[in-house]
This record gives C-alpha cells, sequence and structure tokens, in this order.
C-alpha cells in the first residue's frame, strides 16, 4: 500500500511538472496576443483579463472587445516580431504589421502589454506608417536584434535616463556625452547617423519652425543592452507620443528607433485611460 501511495505521488509530481512545463511565458503570451489580430485564434481569450485596459484610443476597455477580433479566421494581416523583451511584468515588442484593417500601407509599432495575476491587464501602442526612404540608409526596424549583458540592464536604463534628462532640458550640446559619436547608427528616417545627424536635424526643424519639446518621460524599461523610453512632448505644435528604443554598449547608446505619434483630441477616444498612464 506504502509503494503505491508513494507511486501516485511521483505520478501526480510528474503530472504537474509536465503541465509547469507546458504554462507559456510572459513574452510568449505576449507574442500570442499580438498574433491573434493575424490568424484570429480565440485560444488568446484564455489568458487576457475580463477587464483589459487599453490605451490605443480606437478601443474600449473589456475583454470583448478582442473578442470581436479573435473569431478563428484569419485576417489578412501578417504581423513580424522583430524584438522582443520583458521587464518585470512588462513584455516590449517591436513589431511591422502589413494589411491591418484601417491602414493605408504597413505600420511599425512598440506593442507592451502589462501582465497581472498570470493574464494580460493592459495594452498601450505607438503607431507609424512604414516609411521606405531614410537619408541613413537604414530602415526602421533593421539593425540589432539579439539581447545581451542582462546583468547590466540597471546601468543601461540609468544611461537612457540620463540622455533623456538631457533631451528634456534642451541642452543638446550635451548628448554627446552618451552617444557613441560618429558611429551611432539612427533609424529614424529623417535623421542622418552620428552625433552630428540628431544637432543637425534639430537644427534643421527650428528653422522650418518645429520645435521638438519633451515635457515627460513617463517609463523606461530595459532588457540588457536593449531600453525604450515612452515621452510626452510636441513636434511644433502637435502633442506628441515618443516611444525611443536605444541599444546600449559599453555605457553609450549606439543604436535608436523610435516611433513618434500625434495624439489625438481626448473627445476622440473610446477610452479614458490615456496614452501615458503606466
Amino acid at each position: 500500500m506504502r509503494t503505491a501511495i508513494i507511486s501516485l505521488v511521483l505520478i501526480m509530481g510528474l503530472i504537474a511538472c509536465k503541465q509547469k512545463k507546458m504554462e507559456l511565458t510572459q513574452k510568449e503570451k505576449a507574442v500570442a496576443f499580438i498574433k491573434s489580430f493575424e490568424t484570429g485564434s480565440s485560444d488568446v481569450l484564455n489568458f487576457i483579463d475580463e477587464n483589459i485596459k487599453s490605451h490605443n484610443y480606437t478601443l474600449p476597455n473589456g475583454k470583448n472587445t478582442y473578442e470581436m477580433y479573435f473569431t478563428n479566421e484569419p485576417s489578412g494581416c501578417k504581423i513580424e516580431f522583430i524584438r522582443i523583451f520583458e521587464d518585470k511584468e512588462f513584455v516590449i515588442m517591436h513589431n511591422k504589421y502589413t494589411n491591418l484593417e484601417g491602414y493605408p500601407g504597413p505600420i511599425i509599432t512598440f506593442d507592451i502589454v502589462r501582465f497581472e495575476n498570470g493574464k494580460i491587464a493592459e495594452h498601450w501602442d505607438n503607431i507609424a506608417l512604414e516609411i521606405n526612404e531614410s537619408i541613413n540608409g537604414n530602415s526602421q526596424t533593421d539593425g540589432a536584434v539579439i539581447i545581451k549583458d542582462i546583468s547590466l540592464t540597471e546601468k543601461n536604463k540609468a544611461v537612457v535616463s540620463e540622455y533623456m534628462q538631457v533631451m528634456l532640458s534642451g541642452e543638446f550640446d550635451k548628448i554627446a556625452k552618451h552617444i557613441n559619436g560618429e558611429n551611432y547608427i539612427q533609424h529614424n528616417s529623417i535623421i542622418d547617423n552620428g552625433v552630428s545627424g540628431v544637432l543637425n536635424t534639430i537644427e534643421k526643424l527650428k528653422t522650418e519652425g518645429i520645435d521638438v519639446v519633451f515635457n515627460k518621460v513617463h517609463r523606461i524599461f530595459a532588457e540588457g543592452n536593449f531600453v525604450l523610453a515612452i515621452v510626452e512632448g510636441s513636434m511644433g505644435d502637435k502633442p506628441t507620443s515618443f516611444y525611443d528604443l536605444f541599444r546600449i554598449e559599453n555605457g553609450q547608446i549606439v543604436e535608436h528607433w523610435d516611433i513618434l505619434e500625434e495624439i489625438q483630441a481626448s473627445e476622440d477616444w473610446q477610452n479614458t485611460n490615456g496614452k501615458f498612464h503606466f
């Protein structure tokens, strides 16, 4: 009898281990969530919180919003996951969508999801149309993708925090301290590579009467060498949400991607969560 009980305990333990191994990670759940806009798979609804909050102004809160999208029928949209990293309960994804309904061409996005008790409780995004030409020769999405230097996560986050304080102060002559000189790789299509590319663009925009203003850093996310800053500001007279992704190497910024999205008037929103509540 004792042997039978021990055997049963061992079997139950193996089953529990197997079930634990089959549990999806946060990154896997986040990818499945976004991928469902392509596949239409309703399986993802199992790990969406009933009261999920949306920070995309076109989407109402609640799980039922996503039930309308996920019907087990492919949408015709194609999604490419370019970079994925994680900071505690947040998963950050750098994505490209093709043939997404409502857009005239491919879009580049940052999608962020927050987990609570294993379920997706909030979703943020910043969206821009893909641009086919750039003065730096780089696209909005190419470049390094491998996460490394995990032990330096907090130090790298501090590098970006200091850099963003310079940008908030408007003392642009000080940015060279944080950027790896002319080796700096730029993925914003209107800015050339190198520190000089950044400074020249700022001056050019000023002569055109367009001031780039950073008002507040709302959040900085990081995993290893990748750091994303979420910033509220303006381009000219347009309130703007800035998502700036940096790659850090040896304590300096060596590569930069961004998405700028004009903030719509609040009366047009389908929810009251705002773009910057983290």
